[in-house]
């Protein structure tokens, strides 16, 4: 029998990313990143550390979603075989390994108290570069999906960081909360209760997200990074 884990966008628990002080947030209408990896964190795991991982799906290409796509009760689209947990195993923390490119279209207030608008990066958006965020557009006629990357120097929470691997190994990962220049990123999430994985059992992952404040513009001049949707994970048997 299949077992599947079905994730309707677990990806975004307590994501915090900026590089300057947060002062504005705005509702997001498309919020796209891809995932690479997703897996379950063994004994010993904390917030901030990911013992001895159960890797549930990896691939290289990586599998995209879209929050806004997701109609209420519905499923997102699949990642990863939960019975690669063996039975009688306990978890209270999951990592996913995803993409540092964002695809976000959104809009809100900043600094200065303009409105600012995400922009193409092929019309009058600007794209990361570095340690140089993406910048919006304050002109409405600008409005479209731009792609943001998280800067090198971005400030992530703690349970986040850089990373080159795809199996859960730390090795050459920025620090603790630091983005690096690292192709993915890492991030560790609690789950609600702790998972038993059980012989014959086939459970689904419930997610509930909120994209009212999914976008962020910290500074005057409409610079634009992810902020994160209000998520609650709950594993469902």
């Amino acid at each position: 029998m299949k077992k599947t884990l079905i994730i309707i966008f677990s990806l975004f628990l307590s994501l915090n990313i900026t590089s300057v002080a947060r002062s504005g947030t705005g509702a997001a209408v498309s919020y796209i990143n891809t995932i690479h990896s997703i897996m379950l964190c063994g004994s010993g795991s904390t917030a901030t550390s990911c013992a001895n991982p159960v890797i549930l799906g990896s691939t290289t290409s990586g599998t995209s979603f879209d929050l806004s796509s997701v109609a209420a009760g519905a499923s997102a689209g699949s990642l990863g075989n939960i019975g690669k947990a063996s039975p009688g195993l306990t978890f209270s923390y999951m990592q996913v390994i995803m993409s540092k490119t964002f695809t976000i279209k959104g809009t809100g207030t900043n600094a200065a108290n303009a409105t600012c608008y995400t922009a193409a990066n092929s019309g009058n958006g600007t794209a990361t570069s570095g340690a140089t965020q993406a910048i919006g557009s304050t002109s409405s006629s600008d409005y479209a999906s731009q792609d943001i990357k998280v800067a090198d120097n971005a400030t992530l929470d703690s349970n986040m960081r850089g990373t080159n691997n795809l199996d859960g190994t730390t090795g050459g990962d920025a620090a603790n909360g630091n983005s690096g220049t690292n192709t993915y990123m890492g991030f560790i999430s609690e789950l609600t209760a702790p998972f038993t994985a059980k012989a014959g059992s086939i459970p689904q992952m419930k997610i509930a997200f909120d994209l009212s404040a999914a976008t962020n513009f910290p500074a005057s001049n409409c610079t634009v990074s992810p902020a994160s949707p209000a998520v609650t994970v709950t594993f469902l048997n």
